[in-house]
């Protein structure tokens, strides 16, 4: 366990029970972040998203009463919104973690540049959850297959000896994700 370097994070962790060794006790951590979302970030339709999304570094302060670089690095992998994130299943009201990004302006040495930064928010509303966690998965779902099949024609193209093997290589990978996508199947 990484020590946290700051004193005054230290403390402030201690006081709200999530130092263990001077390091960031991340079990507890992630409990609280889930209980920060669930009483203030939940997004009951598309048009609450906007007013109840938040940073990272913006649940981290509500939680901890102070920013801190080192504890924000731990708390990303924390608040990851896949099933295996640790505030993703801390959750127990029947939320999901959502992840969003917002595209801000900022000022660089007098020129204005906008950048885009993540976002966490919870929601049980089912046009949230088909925006913010099915439509993404489709959409990257979508864009591995079309660089696969790019991928594998480019392999025929340049070494058409491998025919046989990209045609197997694609049978393959129909039935993983065909047994994948079953319920109950395996992938």
């Amino acid at each position: 366990m990484t020590p946290i370097a700051d004193p005054e994070t230290r403390a402030a962790l201690r006081e709200i029970g999530c130092l263990a060794e001077d390091g960031l006790d991340t079990a507890r951590f992630a409990k609280l972040l889930a209980e920060r979302l669930e009483s203030n970030h939940v997004a009951h339709d598309l048009g609450e998203v906007p007013t109840v999304e938040a940073t990272v570094g913006q649940l981290v302060g509500q939680v901890v009463g102070r920013s801190d670089e080192q504890v924000l690095e731990l708390a990303r992998p924390l608040l990851a919104a896949g099933p295996n994130g640790r505030v993703q299943q801390a959750l127990t009201n029947g939320y999901l973690l959502c992840a969003s990004r917002v595209r801000i302006k900022i000022d660089i040495e007098g020129e204005e540049k906008t950048t885009s930064i993540g976002t966490r928010f919870l929601s049980g509303d089912e046009a949230v959850l088909s925006r913010y966690v099915l439509e993404p998965r489709q959409k990257r779902a979508d864009s591995m297959v079309k660089t696969t099949l790019a991928l594998t024609a480019l392999v025929e193209q340049r070494q058409p000896t491998m025919a046989p093997r990209i045609g197997t290589f694609i049978e393959q990978l129909t039935i993983t994700w065909q047994r994948a996508l079953t319920p109950g199947g395996k992938s």
